[in-house]
């Protein structure tokens, strides 16, 4: 992960951090647009919700590592639409898993 995000070697893959970051938000507001003000569900991997984070915090690609590293399986993240832009709501939610720590797992 940490060759891919640090964009020295955007060569070697089909993607580039940037351009999945950029794919990912282009979905994101693809979804919100097509659900004209209703909610929206997506489940997705670590890697989608880094991507997204990064942009919605305007965190540099080594923080944006760190999100990707912490996502739990299983977890919640809730972005809102709010004045032309989203904002993070939660992040990392295992509510649905209390009671049952020894569930929580990474990647």
């Amino acid at each position: 992960m940490e060759r891919w995000i640090d964009g020295a070697h955007a060569a070697d893959y089909t993607l580039s951090w940037a351009g999945f970051g950029a794919r990912s938000a282009d979905a994101a507001n693809a979804a919100r647009r097509a659900a004209d003000g209703a909610d929206v569900w997506a489940f997705t991997s670590a890697g989608t919700i880094a991507a997204l984070l990064q942009q919605v915090l305007r965190v540099p690609d080594a923080q944006a590592l760190e999100l990707l590293w912490a996502v739990l399986n299983t977890s919640v993240t809730q972005l809102g639409w709010r004045d032309g832009r989203w904002r993070l709501l939660q992040f990392n939610s295992v509510a649905h898993l209390a009671g049952a720590r020894d569930m929580l797992s990474h990647r």
